[in-house]
């Protein structure tokens, strides 16, 4: 494409050349005729002359395709029996679209099911937002340990680990949770320090690089979290069994332990290994909230809850110190109905203390993490930076604000939080969460990236206010963290890196490809909310 005009206000330009032809999708309805609006009886009028088309050939083979995204044209698609493509969601192909016609031309290439339906819909989602939805392939499948789910470390396997299976190690995860990626301990050494652990499933025992289920992790990677279903990046076999980190069984890590100062609640030090664990226990926020707030039980396992929410809330404090955005988003929580999947309720996610306990330990694993590699690796070290906000919508928020009364400074995150923090109404919770959603819409999105490709100025996490950060604790959902293994493992001779872990551009690309797909997998799981709100609200 050239660019021919830049003086006006609107950039214009013209193409020159197809390089090569797009084969892509679009899913949407068949528009029936008490649905047409007069402009898209015109359109169809005006493509029935173009083409001497008769009254009897439109009605009894053509129809109007109306694309799920409604920034799409209308498409014209033809068919022996278009009757059976109403009522239903459907994908098409566009073929061509004549120079004389108002509507382009589309070919029909499946049905996904009836209209309205949450399967389909669910199903119309994952397909608009490129997400794989396919079985896993014979090939992938064949790099899975042979023994199934009763496979279990050799020996030879746990003499190379740091075995702390001795250690009262447990889960804190959102009810229901299957695909478990850490666990964490907390004990008071002999010298009154506290040893705080983070361990996280180590997938790359399994996933080996270059490996049929490494290449498909590499194109999908991130699984996909929708109200009614989860597509996941790997196959069940290490997301629910092998590598999720049960209660009870001998799991593969990747550890990071830190001495912590029992005064300060500094770091003394930090060390990283492949380990050998075994969870006490898998349990959700709130039944860890319970055992907390539980004065008679002095078990060991809840002290060591404790203890890690006793460190949690100093690393939030410090945190918000440095300037750190306590941002929000709405969180809803749907109970569905078993046979149909229908949404029977509807509620707001209740946060409690152990959210944010959780929350803070893996912020400090990714960072450990994040400065190790950056100090190993400066060129090809995989980190996720944070740019600064959208400006436009963070002035247009700022003025809004001011008529408010309310003065917001953006001159760094740390004023920008200090404002947030100011930005209230006593009496007005409903006001004070619609604030912080407002600014959190202002945020560009975290990205990421390979170090050699951005400026040092640049690599940043902005919203939280960290000068290194990138993702280690959830290898079995995030590809990212699976590259940010094997750069680890590297960091401390454990294993080599291939070639193309050194390679900046192919890094480079690797991250081009997880960015797209962390901004599809949201958008789905965003409309996949939307949708299921309407639905309950609808049959209400």
């Amino acid at each position: 494409m050239q660019q021919i005009n830049t003086t006006s206000s609107q950039v214009t330009a013209r193409v020159i050349g197809v390089i090569k032809k797009m084969v892509k999708t679009y899913g949407g309805s068949i528009l029936s005729a008490d649905q047409m609006l007069d402009s898209t009886k015109e359109k169809l009028k005006a493509f029935q002359e173009a083409f001497s088309i008769s009254d009897a050939d439109i009605a009894n083979h053509y129809r109007v395709f109306v694309p799920y995204n409604s920034q799409l044209s209308q498409v014209l698609v033809k068919s022996n029996s278009p009757e059976a493509l109403e009522n239903k969601r459907l994908i098409i192909r566009i073929t061509k679209w004549p120079a004389t016609s108002p509507f382009p031309f589309g070919q029909f290439v499946k049905i996904i099911g009836p209209e309205g339906k949450i399967r389909t819909e669910t199903n119309m989602i994952l397909h608009e937002f490129n997400v794989d939805m396919r079985p896993f392939s014979q090939k992938v499948l064949n790099c899975l340990p042979s023994e199934g789910k009763n496979w279990t470390p050799s020996e030879e396997e746990i003499a190379r680990r740091w075995d702390l299976r001795h250690l009262d190690v447990c889960s804190v995860d959102p009810p229901g949770c299957k695909d478990i990626d850490d666990t964490l301990h907390c004990i008071i050494l002999p010298n009154g320090n506290y040893e705080v652990g983070v361990h996280i499933a180590d997938v790359t025992h399994f996933v080996r690089a270059n490996s049929e289920i490494d290449k498909e992790a590499a194109r999908r990677c991130t699984t996909v979290y929708m109200v009614d279903r989860r597509t996941d990046m790997l196959p069940g076999l290490l997301t629910e069994n092998l590598c999720s980190l049960v209660s009870g069984v001998d799991r593969c890590a990747f550890s990071v332990i830190w001495e912590i100062d029992k005064d300060t609640l500094t770091k003394v030090n930090v060390k990283f290994g492949k380990s050998l664990i075994r969870s006490r226990w898998s349990g959700n926020y709130y039944a860890a909230q319970d055992m907390i707030d539980d004065k008679n039980d002095k078990s060991p396992l809840t002290e060591s809850l404790r203890g890690l929410l006793k460190i949690a809330r100093v690393l939030r404090d410090r945190r918000t110190q440095a300037g750190a955005l306590s941002l929000a988003s709405p969180e809803l929580k749907f109970k569905l109905d078993n046979e149909s999947q229908n949404p029977t309720d509807v509620s707001e996610y209740k946060h409690v203390d152990t959210h944010f306990m959780i929350e803070e330990f893996m912020l400090l694993g990714n960072v450990a993490v994040a400065e190790r590699l950056a100090d190993y690796y400066p060129t090809f070290a995989i980190l996720r930076r944070h740019p600064l906000p959208k400006e436009k919508p963070l002035k247009d928020l700022v003025e809004q604000l001011a008529k408010c009364g309310m003065e917001v400074s953006t001159e760094s995150s740390k004023k920008l939080a200090d404002s947030l923090d100011k930005a209230i109404r006593p009496k007005d919770p409903f006001f004070n969460k619609l604030v912080r959603i407002m600014a959190t819409r202002c945020m560009n999105q975290a990205v990421y990236f390979c170090m050699s490709t951005v400026d040092q100025a640049e690599i940043g996490h902005y919203g939280l206010a960290m000068a290194k950060y990138t993702h280690f604790t959830s290898p079995i959902r995030r590809y990212a963290d699976v590259l940010v293994h094997r750069l680890l493992a590297a960091t401390i001779d454990l294993q080599s890196l291939t070639n193309d872990m050194t390679d900046k551009f192919k890094m480079a690309k690797q991250c081009d490809q997880m960015n797209r797909k962390n901004r599809m997998a949201q958008l789905a799981s965003g409309a996949s909310v939307q949708f299921n709100t309407y639905l309950y609200f609808k049959n209400l």
